[in-house]
Formats: structure tokens, C-alpha cells, sequence
């Protein structure tokens, strides 16, 4: 399979799936390869990750369009408890942060926000789709990559 693209995004991931919204948003065809399937990125029990975000990446997301699941089903966090010699210590954020919090959410669901929204406005991701090298980087960039076909449990 040949994908012709102005950009190509290794992983579909926070990051890269943030830059592709935002390249595909202005115009730029970009294709994003990730080595693992798609109901792996969006249910397997072993994409648990960060479920805290700063307010400006909240912001961000927001802003561009990919906050309606974290604004729906994340929470604004203010504070935390630490225990230090048999006493609890509240940390308030916002008083500590010029008025900030953070925001939860989980990676895992935000991913699967970003891939739907990413697909729904006609944007390109292969799947199962592992890169093996770069080639001409300086005058004609290519991208190598693998279709797998590896079995996981989780898809």
C-alpha cells in the first residue's frame, strides 16, 4: 500500500494526534502510522495512562475542537492531600497557581476522542502499520513501514 501525504505522524498518540488535527485542519494532507490496531489504542486494559492534564492543554484542546469528551466526562481538579507525619496537607492548586487547576481525564479516552474526530473529518490513519525507516529526509522524504499483522488479546 502507497500513501502519498504532506506530512506523516509516527504513533497515534497525544501529541500526534493534536499535530495532525491541527496540520489536517489547515490544509495539509498528513497520514498518521501506528504499529498497533485501533480497539487496542481505544480499549485495552494496558493503555491506562496519564489522567491529569494542565489547564492550557485543556484550553487547547477546547479550543481546536477535541475537548467535548473531556469537558462531558472529565472533571476540574483543584487540589490533592499529602500525608506527611501522621497529618494530612491540603495543596490547593489555584491558590498556589495564580487561579489554575487540572483536569481529569483519562489518555486512553482522550486518544479514542481524538482518533474519531480525527477519521470524522476524513484524515488518514493506518493501523497496524509499524515504521522501518526514513528515507531522503533532506530532499525527498519517505517514510518505510510494515503492514502487521501480529496477534494481541486486545485486538
Amino acid at each position: 500500500m502507497r500513501s502519498k501525504a504532506d506530512v506523516a505522524i509516527v504513533g497515534a498518540g497525544p501529541a500526534g494526534l493534536l499535530l495532525d488535527h491541527l496540520l489536517h485542519r489547515e490544509g495539509l494532507s498528513v497520514v498518521v502510522l501506528e504499529a498497533k490496531t485501533r480497539r487496542y489504542l481505544e480499549t485495552s486494559p494496558h493503555r491506562i495512562r496519564a489522567g491529569v492534564m494542565e489547564w492550557g492543554t485543556r484550553e487547547i484542546l477546547v479550543q481546536v475542537g477535541l475537548g467535548e469528551g473531556l469537558l462531558q466526562n472529565g472533571y476540574e481538579h483543584q487540589g490533592i492531600y499529602l500525608a506527611h507525619a501522621g497529618e494530612l496537607r491540603r495543596i490547593d492548586f489555584p491558590s498556589l497557581a495564580e487561579g489554575w487547576r487540572i483536569w481529569v481525564y483519562g489518555q486512553q479516552y482522550l486518544v479514542r476522542d481524538m482518533i474519531a474526530r480525527f477519521l470524522e473529518e476524513g484524515g488518514e490513519i493506518l493501523f497496524e502499520h509499524e515504521v522501518i525507516g526514513l528515507e531522503n529526509l533532506a530532499s525527498a522524504p519517505r517514510v518505510r513501514y510494515l503492514k502487521t499483522c501480529t496477534y494481541a488479546p486486545w485486538g
